[in-house]
């Protein structure tokens, strides 16, 4: 028997194999068996994901903030924030690169890969501490974008498994009727293996809300609400702040949260907080929404 779930659980575990070439053999399986959440997934680490779209806990990294130096021997120098919890939070990053990107990236770098800055990080770098050097790069070790790709290349290979364990096989590139029926019935389960243990969908798109994420999106809302005399906004502005709050209290408090709603609301109210220069609070917010929703 000439089973593609079997063929694809070889390919997972020969590193060998492109990740590309994988994933493609993936979204072949999840398309026959009409596994659009899979479908989705696939298409986002093949093509990248945009500003809206959640990107998985495996696609975070963290790196080191360097500044151009001429007068170094790696032309870097070290850029360093006194407050700890602000330089772990704008050291975070959060990849939407494409698989591909990053694994030719891995295949050509020895030691580490330099990240650009956002433009519109580098402002806020700008504003809120030395207005003379800006962090340029975010340095990484190459061994975190090789994790990145183990992470994707091992989550094929679970799903495969189980697959194979629900009896789903694909004969010959085919599934009877009954494997499709088995794969509907278990969906939830399989976007589990790639979403992980907190997944909640809603119809028609992936809602990827996590634990950790939840905790920290209650945890600025409740910081933002304490500090918000700090802020020292003009009414429109703290009305605005307000609606942008509770939108996303509106959202935490549904079945069903939508994630693409809150992150709007995120990006609202880091831009109100962009304004507020003289506030000490503010960078380390300001962060914090980057770090939830993607700088």
């Amino acid at each position: 028997m000439n089973s593609i779930v079997l063929e694809l659980q070889k390919e997972a575990i020969d590193s060998d194999i492109d990740i590309s070439n994988l994933l493609r053999k993936t979204f072949l399986i999840a398309k026959k068996l009409e596994i659009n959440e899979l479908e989705h997934w696939v298409n986002l680490e093949l093509n990248g994901y945009g500003e809206k779209d959640d990107k998985p806990d495996y696609r975070t990294i963290h790196g080191t903030l360097k500044f151009l130096n001429p007068y170094t021997a790696t032309g870097y120098a070290e850029y360093n924030i006194e407050d700890e919890k602000i330089h772990e939070l704008a050291s975070t990053r959060h990849l939407s690169n494409s698989i591909i990107e990053l694994e030719d990236l891995y295949k050509k770098s020895s030691t580490t890969i330099n990240i650009e800055i956002d433009p519109r990080a580098r402002q806020v770098f700008k504003k809120f501490f030395r207005e003379d050097i800006v962090p340029d790069v975010l340095s990484v070790s190459v061994s975190q974008i090789k994790r990145l790709i183990d992470s994707v290349r091992n989550k094929v290979l679970e799903w495969s498994i189980k697959l194979q364990d629900d009896g789903i096989l694909g004969e010959n590139l085919n599934f009877t009727p009954e494997e499709k029926k088995i794969a509907n019935e278990h969906n939830i389960t399989y976007n589990t293996i790639i979403y992980g243990s907190e997944v909640q969908l809603g119809t028609g798109n992936i809602q990827n809300i996590s634990k950790s994420d939840l905790g920290e999106i209650i945890e600025l809302l409740t910081t933002i609400k304490r500090d918000l005399h700090d802020l020292e906004l003009d009414f429109n502005n703290e009305n605005e702040l307000n609606v942008g709050i509770k939108t996303i209290e509106s959202q935490l408090e549904s079945k069903n949260p939508n994630k693409s709603i809150i992150n709007e609301a995120l990006d609202s109210i880091r831009t109100i907080l962009e304004g507020c220069a003289s506030s000490a609070i503010a960078p380390s917010l300001i962060f914090g929404i980057s770090k939830l929703i993607g700088l």
